[in-house]
């Protein structure tokens, strides 16, 4: 026996078994949902207990946002809050005491609290965190739980109970606000959703099934069976997210939707095909078992293939990393999975109960309007596409208008948008600045060198050349602006002071020197002189006797000039280390202006703008020709000039001891003249001594009379200093070519008031750097652009700097949307194409075909596509309200399943008498589907249009598309496009599989009784419209004369 027969043989053997023991089936269900829902945790919950963050934390902007927190933070903070007390009469004493309060309370709380970033130890924090208007503060705080999940949504009910036990003033108010708490508070919105929701869905599927049958018992059996299958689904779902199974808030409520809808669906279809063939048997009460056994085995298989669609798409949705997604469909395939369950179980047992009451099917009305609409479809295939596919395409068109968003009533998915409080803060402080990008750069290089703080602040200034960021915050810039003194127009002002201070001394040490070479001009011949007439009185000591007298007179003025000269030579020596000093001290300015213009010139050689300006190429090339003219000449020149005055000092400084020993000497002499016999040979010594003297005088005199050539070199330096200032001054200015250039020395670090900035941009092993981007308050500026522009911008300013390979991470809003928008896109690919492989594959083996299950896989695919285009037309282009991004996929795999689920339905039918497809079997199975699948269709929108009451957009939003999208897809797509293809290719329906198709066909059906006359509670009852069922005066109307149906007995199926 083949496949499809095994699974009728099973679902006819449950049904027996079913119909054996109805009432313990009914009360073991009605058990198991008692006791699912009293013993486990509720799902709203265990969803409180076991929800996952919004992102995976192998995301780019998570693994930044870590990589943040661990250079820059505790290490430990995974999500930031926003702590505000707002004043409107402005902040007064006791608000300041209710901020130090808290403050201590939540530093005191490790715990709970990973970071703290108050003002207390700072006033310029103090200014960043208060808002201009003075009425306002905020304070960041740090928790140790990513956005979104249970212990993240515990710490914000802990901080929240904090503030409450804060003493603050009645005038001011005190909140927090932030990704975690709009997290927080939109689980326990979806979950206080889903109760709503369940009421809504159940007062719209009573309406309308009041509507189809007004009957209440036929009523209340389709409730009975959701109502047990959403208990026990719920209750399950608890036990298995106990045990670690993804759930969320957006679970619960499309949990809810799935089940009603489908588990309404299954029931339509069991009670339609067992009236169908409760009504061929007469409407006999004996019969009531085989009519639910044969329902069973002919529409169960068909119901189990449908749930099996819908399973499998969902559990395509467990391949995705958004957790919107991957906790959303594992847990619809075990909904699905349950809700069958009880259809195909707990459905027969109450039609063994109540079905006698519940009564046959209405005669067979073939010239129904779904009759004439399959009659008019299968005549005229060709205008039935083409009327179908109009409207369909033309949604389609507006799919590519689409403009997403992140955000959502009552709930923000980057976390920054929609809390009360954020909103009233946002009046004090711009939005953007409670909630930066930033860029952070990781690097093996020193960043306190001064090359690399450079490096840093072209980094900087190119981030501020992004798209859609308005101000840029960094360590060279903590205030918004450059730091003023770091500026190279300073810097160069600063060097041009120098130069002055070299010119002014080099124009003090000209004079001096001209004097110290007139003065050695004049001691030189005198000294000259002094050693000859020494020395003369040393060779002529032998005739001492009779020259005494002369010599006498000698001596005496030998002794007073060399005391004389000795002080001469006293005042050279201490005028000579004067200049020496000022000499060093230019050249020691000079050598600092060399490096400066050194790194100057680098900075602009690094410089992607000033190489394409060509003002500031010539500059920098005239700075490069200035570096290099100091270095080779002005340098050395003052160096060897400061060398040489030390070493006229040092010499000066021996010759007046040694003038000193002289006069001594002489001295001496003098007054042994009075003992000249016994002292000729001390005197003849004393006398060399002098000679000896005089002579070294002498030559250090003329040494220091021969300055000309130095002098000369002087006043050339003197100039070149001139011409290097005028330059300077020229390029450096306000308005010259390289005034907004910057140079900040590592020494700055050092400085107290950078001490806020060196904590708050560079980490402290110097290795990483935080640079903080403030983002435009314009409308059109797109996070995600903005994400792409500041990464672009990043990668190539950090390419032409100094720290060229270091690694860059972007953290922040506009990463978070980013990859928001990443993932769902990826995720939305990878879902619709396993998605559509499965379908395809339970398609093609429920059917046994290949061409039928291709273009109803196709038929689905434009019909969930025109439900975007229809939703974007109703919520973009009427409401003005953007799509948010979870829509599109959630949209796409639902109604996939659920379409393909309606067209297997028919298409099944159509398969039930063989391979042979023709204009009449395509009639005959529009008129008999199509009121239940109608009927079918309307409940599940319904169930999903009550999502609207939710007051979350996202939730809004894929309700409504849905919604849509089944309604499409039951009057156009199943009721149009997939007969009018089925009728064009007849038998090729079946391709390339026939024979197994004609194998596996069901067993032909037992001859149709005529339509007889129905008992009068059993007139059909329905409304007017004639979409949903036959109407009276039209059941026993013969068909007509030219239809497919004139000569064939008419079978069919009413939801009545």
């Amino acid at each position: 026996m083949h496949d499809d027969n095994r699974v009728a043989a099973f679902l006819g053997g449950v049904s027996r078994l079913v119909i054996k023991a109805p009432v313990m089936v009914l009360v073991g269900w009605l058990v198991a949902a008692v006791a699912l829902t009293i013993f486990p945790p509720s799902l709203e919950q265990v969803v409180l207990k076991t929800s996952t963050p919004l992102l995976p934390v192998t995301a780019p902007s998570s693994q930044a946002f870590k990589v943040m927190d661990r250079e820059f933070g505790s290490g430990r903070t995974k999500a930031f809050t926003f702590v505000v007390l707002i004043n409107k009469g402005g902040l007064t004493e006791v608000d300041e005491q209710t901020y130090k309060d808290l403050v201590e309370t939540l530093k005191a709380h490790p715990e709970h609290v990973a970071a703290v970033q108050d003002f207390l130890q700072s006033d310029q924090l103090k200014a960043v965190f208060t808002s201009k208007d003075g009425q306002a503060i905020y304070l960041p705080v740090g928790i140790t739980a990513e956005a979104g999940t249970p212990k993240a949504n515990a710490q914000v009910h802990w901080l929240q109970e904090q503030l409450k036990k804060t003493p603050h003033s009645s005038q001011t108010e005190l909140g927090v606000t932030g990704a975690p708490v709009i997290l927080a508070d939109l689980t326990h919105t979806l979950n206080q959703a889903a109760h709503t929701t369940t009421i809504v869905t159940l007062v719209l599927l009573l309406v309308v099934l009041f509507v189809i049958y007004r009957k209440p018992l036929t009523m209340l059996l389709p409730i009975v069976v959701i109502g047990v299958s959403l208990q026990v689904t719920k209750g399950v779902l608890s036990l298995v997210g106990l045990q670690g199974f993804p759930v969320s808030s957006y679970t619960s409520n499309f949990v809810i939707a799935i089940c009603l809808g489908a588990g309404t669906d299954y029931c339509l279809f069991l009670i339609s095909r067992f009236r169908e063939n409760y009504r061929d048997a007469g409407g006999d009460p004996s019969a009531i078992g085989s009519s639910i056994t044969n329902a069973m085995q002919r529409v169960g298989p068909a119901v189990l293939a449908s749930s099996l669609t819908v399973m499998l798409a969902s559990i395509c949705m467990s391949l995705t990393q958004l957790s919107l997604f991957s906790t959303t469909g594992p847990g619809m395939a075990i909904c699905v999975a349950i809700t069958v369950t009880v259809s195909l179980t707990l459905g027969p047992a109450l039609l063994k109960l109540s079905g006698a009451r519940i009564g046959p099917a209405s005669p067979v009305n073939s010239n129904s309007r779904w009759y004439r609409t399959g009659r008019s479809v299968a005549n005229n295939p060709k205008r039935a596409l083409i009327m179908g596919l109009t409207p369909i395409l033309l949604l389609i068109v507006l799919v590519p208008t689409m403009s997403l968003t992140f955000h959502g009533k009552g709930a923000d998915a980057s976390g920054v948008q929609e809390s009360p409080l954020l909103a009233k803060m946002v009046k004090h402080f711009p939005q953007a600045a409670a909630s930066p990008d930033y860029v952070i750069i990781k690097t093996e290089k020193d960043l306190g060198a001064t090359s690399n703080l450079n490096a840093i602040h072209s980094i900087s200034q190119a981030m501020e050349k992004t798209p859609g960021v308005e101000k840029v915050y960094s360590i060279t810039q903590p205030t918004g602006e450059p730091i003023e003194a770091a500026k190279i127009s300073n810097q160069l002002q600063s060097l041009n002071d120098q130069f002055g201070d070299a010119s002014e001394g080099i124009k003090l040490a000209g004079p001096q020197l001209e004097m110290v070479q007139k003065a050695a001009k004049e001691l030189g011949p005198g000294f000259d002189q002094l050693a000859s007439s020494a020395a003369q009185g040393a060779a002529s000591v032998g005739a001492i006797t009779s020259s005494l007298g002369e010599l006498k007179g000698g001596l005496d003025g030998a002794s007073t000039r060399v005391g004389s000269t000795a002080d001469s030579v006293r005042n050279l020596s201490t005028l000579m280390a004067t200049t020496a000093i000022i000499l060093q001290n230019a050249h020691d300015n000079v050598q600092e202006t060399v490096q400066g213009l050194d790194i100057i010139v680098r900075d602009l050689d690094n410089s992607w703008g000033c190489s394409q300006d060509q003002t500031c190429t010539d500059a920098r090339d005239a700075l490069r020709q200035l570096q290099k003219t100091q270095s080779g000449a002005l340098e050395p020149g003052l160096r060897n000039g400061a060398r040489a005055a030390r070493n006229i000092a040092e010499n000066t400084d021996d010759l007046s001891g040694q003038l000193d020993d002289l006069k001594k000497s002489l001295d001496q002499a003098r007054s042994g003249l009075a003992n000249l016999t016994s002292s000729t040979a001390s005197l003849q010594g004393n006398l060399d001594q002098a000679a000896d003297a005089s002579g070294k005088i002498a030559e250090g005199a003329n040494q220091a009379g021969d300055l000309g050539n130095f002098l000369d070199k002087l006043h050339e330096l003197l100039a070149g200093i001139g011409k290097a200032r005028s330059f300077i001054s020229a390029a450096g200015g306000e308005k010259g070519p390289i005034s907004s250039g910057f140079y900040l020395p590592s020494t700055a670090l050092n400085d107290p008031r950078l001490e806020v900035a060196r904590v708050n941009f560079l980490n402290p092993e110097l290795n990483a750097a935080r640079i903080q981007l403030v983002p435009t308050q314009e409308p059109g500026n797109s996070p995600s652009k903005r994400y792409e522009a500041i990464v672009k911008q990043a990668k190539a300013a950090v390419a032409n700097s100094a720290l060229k390979g270091s690694d860059i991470y972007i953290a922040g809003p506009a990463a978070m949307e980013h990859d928001l928008g990443t993932y769902s896109r990826d995720d939305g690919i990878v879902v619709a194409i396993a998605a559509m492989l499965v379908i395809l594959l339970v398609l093609m083996f429920s059917l046994r075909a290949l061409a039928a299950p291709l273009y109803l896989l196709l038929a689905v695919v434009i019909s969930s596509l025109a439900a975007m285009g229809f939703t974007v037309l109703f919520w973009q282009y009427l409401l003005g309200t953007p799509i948010h991004f979870t829509v599109p996929a959630m949209v796409f795999v639902v109604l996939v399943a659920v379409g393909a689920d309606y067209n297997l339905i028919l298409m099944s039918r159509l398969r039930e008498d063989g391979i042979h497809v023709d204009k009449h079997s395509v009639a005959e199975a529009v008129g008999v589907t199509g009121p239940v699948i109608s009927s079918a269709g309307i409940i599940f929108a319904a169930t999903f249009l009550a999502l609207v009451t939710s007051p979350v957009l996202a939730v809004q939003q894929i309700g409504f598309g849905i919604a849509a999208g089944l309604m499409l897809d039951t009057f156009v797509v199943r009721g149009v496009i997939v007969p009018a293809v089925a009728s064009t290719l007849g038998p090729n329906n079946w391709w390339p599989f026939k024979d197994a198709a004609a194998k596996v066909a069901a067993p032909k059906r037992a001859k149709k009784r005529r339509p007889t006359a129905m008992k009068p509670g059993y007139a059909p009852t329905s409304w007017a419209a004639e979409w949903m069922a036959p109407n009276d005066d039209e059941s026993s109307a013969a068909p007509d004369d030219d239809s497919p149906d004139a000569d064939r007995p008419h079978a069919g199926v009413s939801t009545k």
